[in-house]
């Protein structure tokens, strides 16, 4: 298993500043789609999320595997 990153939204807004309402609403905001500005960031500095929980508004990122093929797109 990767090295997993857990954070509150609180702590994700501390090292990016404010997020959106959305990233509280919807957990299609945390997909790792690279049509997202915001998955590239965390997509390009090897990470992708794993768990989203926004009730607690939580969200586990997992440093990806080299050599891992991008998906089905």
């Amino acid at each position: 298993a990767g090295e997993r990153v857990a954070m509150t939204f609180c702590e994700v807004e501390q090292v990016v500043g404010s997020l959106p309402r959305s990233a509280r609403v919807y957990r299609p905001w945390w997909a790792n789609d690279h049509t997202h500005v915001q998955a590239r960031a965390w997509l390009g500095a090897g990470f992708e999320t794993a768990e989203v929980d926004l009730e607690k508004r939580r969200v586990v990122f997992v440093r990806r595997r080299s050599g891992r093929s991008g998906g089905t797109g």
